[in-house]
């Protein structure tokens, strides 16, 4: 599709304006929502004995003797199946949480509608997330990627040992391979389309294109039926598919058509040299080639216009290029003067709004305007003035600002624009007006995308990309900033900080130079003098010791788990006497301070990991061991390769070997 690219402006107007996981059973552990609560709420665990491994209950209930050699997983994308490896063809042994065998696979992954896909020797079963069965399917794979709920479904491949007369076939082993027939299948998996075409694509516009072996090309409509091309057209015109109907160049005629899904001409050849469309353009863009000056001189150029979805021409080609976004299209005719300044312009749903002759153009996101960069002749300086203007569907809409660039779109109608470097960004309605009474002193940029904080004199506010206040202009404050998580923002008012909703409720006090917030809302605040302190929704529940006074500076602070606060310190470095001529290491340690500001890490401990099911993985730089939350060790360092706890349970290494254990410590072998 051609398209209009955002030009600079030239030098002279420069002092103005500036997968699908891949089929696999070894999987990846994926991020989980973490839970502090130190509860197994895995319905059965694996446990080794001897050399094998089977499975058991929470309470000690054997619910699969050991008798696979392998040690038996968990997949993370569906944490309610387990699965083991074995030899032989198809080396994938799923089971359920109850221990019952699924079935034995080649491979095995979880589709984007939860199912389990698990490819057996030459079809696929489907299972629901926790391993009931859905159903055995005669395919050989799902395509990875879905398309408006439907997934590509595709039949085994057939083997034949002569020739094929015709179609695409590829050889193995003095075989020939003919491609399985392919059709598609819902989230519900229900064959919308049987497995009875070559070739399928997804569906645009209503209809999905199909084609078969013998080249015979159709279309297909959500309720199954299929209408076909006739031989002449699909070889003739269906070159490419465009959402309800095809189009094609032909060499013979030098021009292109395109026929509908019922087989009907709707361009002929002979008008248009190219017609297309992007998979999220409403309408139809066609090409034709027009000459500039007489012949035989004159310069054949491409001239582009619209149609609509009943083939109706709706902009007539006029244009050098054109781009559509939704019901705007932006529209360039051929630059001008030695500095080659583009003139573009916009249509609205076909009809022309600004005329093209402004070097830029551009709509705002929800569509409901466009800006144009447009310049006027003052008559008071004689000078040319460029200003940003403002339009709608029926034309201006009262903005016109000038601007270093293009005014920022804040959503509902709202544009914030900074008119030179001496001014503050400001910030104008589409209609011209101010939004508030106020003067505004800054607008900022877009924090994440999504907020901009927005400063009179005495007020902050944070303004979302909508138009609406996240939090309204207070003058309690004098910088509102958004935070994470982003329910909650940050204030901060004469150098101090504090937390609050969108509704204004302090979660922490503006008491803070800094602060530092974790899960259950607990935060650690820094005070002016130094002092730190440890609390939760606001309320302060202890102060921390003077670590500094005891050599220790604090340089990094982390929030493992509600009220579990991680102190990282280092200690300043002793000077030797001169005639030793050297200075000593710094120190470093750890502290794990809880909410009575007691600190509970063991001494031996030298890293800590991530927290989740009230127990956290600590080590002494040899091995790890299992500590919770009130720093009682659960487990001896004796532990490597460790992973997270999730439902309660995690595996882990220890003597070579691997093995199951629960957020109390509890080994699962005999």
């Amino acid at each position: 599709m051609p398209s209009s690219q955002r030009t600079q402006l030239p030098a002279l107007l420069s002092g103005v304006f500036i997968s699908f996981l891949s089929l696999s059973a070894r999987a990846q552990p994926l991020p989980r929502p973490v839970t502090h609560e130190q509860r197994v709420t895995a319905s059965s665990i694996p446990f080794r004995r001897g050399a094998a491994w089977g499975l058991m209950s929470p309470q000690g209930r054997v619910l699969v003797e050991p008798r696979y050699a392998k040690p038996i997983k968990r997949y993370f994308r569906a944490p309610h199946l387990w699965y083991t490896n074995q030899a032989g063809p198809l080396p994938v042994v799923l089971l359920n949480e109850q221990g019952q065998e699924l079935g034995h696979f080649k491979t095995f992954t979880q589709a984007p509608n939860g199912m389990v896909v698990a490819t057996g020797r030459r079809t696929i079963t489907l299972f629901d997330s926790v391993g009931h069965l859905l159903r055995a399917t005669p395919y050989a794979s799902i395509q990875e990627q879905w398309h408006q709920g439907l997934a590509i479904v595709k039949l085994p491949d057939s083997v034949r040992t002569s020739k094929p007369a015709s179609g695409p076939y590829t050889t193995q082993d003095d075989k020939y391979i003919l491609p399985g027939l392919v059709g598609l299948m819902d989230a519900q998996l229900r064959e919308v389309v049987p497995p009875t075409f070559h070739h399928i694509d997804g569906y645009w516009q209503g209809y999905a294109p199909v084609s078969m072996i013998d080249r015979r090309k159709g279309a297909i409509d959500r309720a199954g039926r299929v209408t076909w091309l006739s031989r002449a057209h699909a070889d003739t015109i269906a070159r490419a598919y465009f959402g309800g109907f095809w189009a094609g160049w032909s060499n013979e005629r030098q021009s292109a058509a395109a026929v509908d899904v019922h087989d009907r001409v709707v361009v002929p050849f002979g008008k248009y040299k190219e017609i297309t469309r992007g998979q999220s353009d409403p309408y139809i863009a066609v090409m034709r080639r027009v000459r500039l000056g007489a012949a035989p001189n004159g310069k054949w150029v491409e001239r582009w216009g619209l149609l609509d979805t009943t083939f109706r021409e709706i902009t007539p080609p006029l244009y050098e290029r054109l781009e559509q976004h939704g019901r705007w299209t932006v529209v360039e005719d051929a630059p001008l003067g030695p500095q080659q300044v583009p003139q573009r312009g916009a249509l609205y749903q076909g009809r022309l709004v600004i005329p093209a002759r402004s070097p830029q153009v551009y709509p705002t996101g929800d569509q409901r305007y466009a800006l144009a960069l447009e310049a006027r002749r003052d008559s008071a300086t004689h000078t040319t003035v460029f200003r940003y203007v403002c339009y709608g569907p029926q034309g201006p809409t009262g903005m016109a600002v000038v601007s270093l660039q293009a005014p920022a779109y804040l959503g509902h109608g709202i544009f914030s624009y900074q008119s030179s470097y001496e001014t503050r960004p400001q910030l104008i309605l589409a209609s011209g007006q101010k939004p508030f009474d106020e003067e505004i002193t800054g607008v900022s940029t877009a924090y994440g995308g999504r907020y901009y904080q927005v400063r009179t004199a005495t007020k902050a506010g944070l303004l979302d990309t909508t138009g609406r206040w996240a939090v309204p202009p207070n003058a309690a404050y004098d910088e509102v900033l958004p935070h994470q998580p982003d329910s909650l923002f940050l204030v901060r008012k004469n150098k101090l900080e504090g937390l609050v909703t969108a509704t204004g409720q302090v979660v922490v006090p503006l008491a803070y130079t800094r602060i530092y917030n974790g899960p259950g809302r607990t935060f650690i605040g820094s005070k002016p003098d130094g002092q730190l302190v440890l609390g939760r929704t606001g309320r302060v529940l202890t102060t921390l010791p003077d670590y500094k006074a005891e050599g220790k500076k604090v340089f990094k602070l982390e929030i493992l788990a509600p009220g579990l606060s991680l102190l990282h310190w280092l200690s300043e470095p002793a000077t030797l006497p001169a005639s030793a001529g050297s200075v000593t290491g710094y120190g470093r340690g750890l502290l794990l301070v809880n909410e009575q500001g007691r600190q509970i890490l063991p001494a031996e401990v030298t890293q800590v990991g991530p927290a989740s099911n009230g127990v956290i993985w600590v080590s002494n730089g040899s091995a790890y061991a299992v500590l919770d939350y009130q720093g009682k060790l659960l487990t001896p360092f004796k532990y490597t390769n460790v992973q997270p706890f999730s439902q309660g349970i995690t595996l882990a290494t220890t003597g070579g070997q691997e093995v199951w254990l629960d957020c109390f410590g509890k080994e699962y072998a005999q």
